[in-house]
């Protein structure tokens, strides 16, 4: 499968997010212009300026949404982000904790030479009951065959992964499917264990930033802020580390297991 199409990003996003693109943006847009139309026919001049207002505002919307969605998700941004941040070498392995969609452990993967990526799916249509994400997940299609990709499952509550074995954990777009904070916790309390004293994760979420605010309006509210990721890491005993936004749409936090003995009985409170 090919992944290096311009819009391919733009594309998944909006076949997994169809009903909103379908029902809000151009249902709306085809009702105002109908209103616009009929309003004009009958002389109804104040319809015909509350339709061009609608019209405006939802055309206006919608472009800046397709603007968002295609720098977040074309052009490997959040990839060369969580790399550059990870300091990985090139011959490193990488353990990727996604959702089934995925694209970005694709693109993580050709940051490396004779590195792999190892990615964990814990999808749990319990935990994480978004529509969208079932419709990413059913659309997602396996990449070719590569040595530098490998599959496995786990959950929040067990990676398959020994106790301080992994360097570097990269997360993307997974904690903020994850209802319950408690349940975020948990995948916290797993990545910890199996990440080597001084090992680091990467965490990418969407944030409810100014930009996020004009771009999705009052649905950018259920995302968190960045001094909430920043909070739920350190009490989670990870020291933070670099940060890095992209468009002020979506932040890369970079976090870092202590190397000391005395951090690490930290979870003997837990």
């Amino acid at each position: 499968m090919e992944f290096t199409n311009r819009f391919q990003g733009t594309s998944r996003y909006i076949k997994s997010h169809w009903p909103t693109y379908l029902f809000g943006y151009c249902g709306g847009i085809i009702l105002s212009i109908a209103i616009i139309g009929i309003s004009s026919v009958q002389g109804w001049y104040s319809f015909v300026f509350l339709g061009l207002t609608a019209l405006l505002l939802l055309t206006f919307f919608l472009s800046i949404s397709l603007w968002a969605v295609n720098r977040i998700y074309d052009g490997h941004r959040i990839s060369e982000a969580l790399v550059r941040m990870s300091d990985a070498n090139p011959t490193d392995t990488i353990i990727h904790i996604g959702l089934g969609r995925k694209i970005l452990a694709v693109e993580l993967s050709r940051h490396l030479t004779t590195g792999k990526v190892l990615v964990v799916d814990i999808y749990n249509p319990q935990i994480m009951p978004s529509r969208e994400l079932a419709r990413a997940r059913r659309q997602a299609i396996r990449p070719n065959p590569d040595p530098r990709l490998s599959w496995r499952d786990g959950s929040i509550n067990l990676l398959p992964l020994p106790d301080n074995s992994v360097s570097t954990v990269t997360v993307s777009e997974t904690f903020g499917e994850i209802w319950q904070q408690g349940d975020q916790r948990q995948l916290l309390k797993e990545i910890f264990r199996v990440l080597k004293p001084g090992g680091s994760v990467l965490l990418a979420e969407r944030l409810r930033t100014p930009t996020n605010l004009i771009v999705l309006g009052p649905t950018a509210f259920r995302f968190y802020s960045a001094n909430y990721w920043t909070r739920i890491l350190a009490d989670s005993s990870l020291d933070m580390g670099d940060h890095k936004s992209i468009g002020d749409l979506i932040y890369c936090f970079q976090a870092l297991k202590p190397k000391t003995t005395i951090q690490l009985s930290l979870w003997d409170s837990i």
